[in-house]
């Protein structure tokens, strides 16, 4: 083993502290948006249009997390 991996291997727990309690709540948005991407990237490079940054899928995101998030 290489003294880069030994070190990369012994900051791993160091980091993993920083994280603690610092971790993200994925909402329904996230979770839509993470599958809707890819699938209008593929419609985009298929069918040549650009509705990847057309914002609909942004709106629809914030519209998931504030409905299922409890805001008002």
């Amino acid at each position: 083993m290489s003294n880069k991996t030994r070190r990369r291997r012994n900051n791993y727990p160091d980091r993993m502290a920083d994280l603690k309690g610092k971790k993200r709540e994925v909402k329904l948005g996230d979770k839509v948006e993470k599958v809707a991407k890819p699938i209008a990237k593929a419609i985009d490079y298929i069918a040549g249009t650009n509705i990847q940054n057309c914002g609909g899928c942004k709106k629809r995101k914030e519209a998931l997390n504030k409905l299922f998030s409890g805001e008002t």
